[in-house]
């Protein structure tokens, strides 16, 4: 899966959140679970009302989730582990 694809469907999942008004921030891999094809968030503890624009809040997550996947990635190549 490339980070592309895996990007996407954690915006698909991660809008759903958006339509409700609120936002996630608690952007730890180890948080979302794939299940049938789909992304669900877990330890929803770092939720908060949206009262920003949602186009914003969706663009600010998609950075911090490749972040953490560059994170992550570069540890697994240097130490051949991640550690959480």
């Amino acid at each position: 899966m490339s980070e592309e694809q895996m990007a996407q469907m954690i915006l698909a999942s991660y809008r759903l959140i958006i339509s409700l008004n609120i936002t996630y921030d608690d952007w730890k891999l180890d948080n979302l679970y794939l299940v049938d094809g789909r992304v669900v968030f877990l330890d929803m503890e770092y939720v908060y009302e949206l009262d920003f624009d949602p186009e914003r809040a969706i663009q600010l997550s998609r950075a911090a989730i490749l972040e953490r996947w560059h994170q992550f990635r570069e540890q697994y190549h240097k130490y051949g582990e991640i550690e959480m």
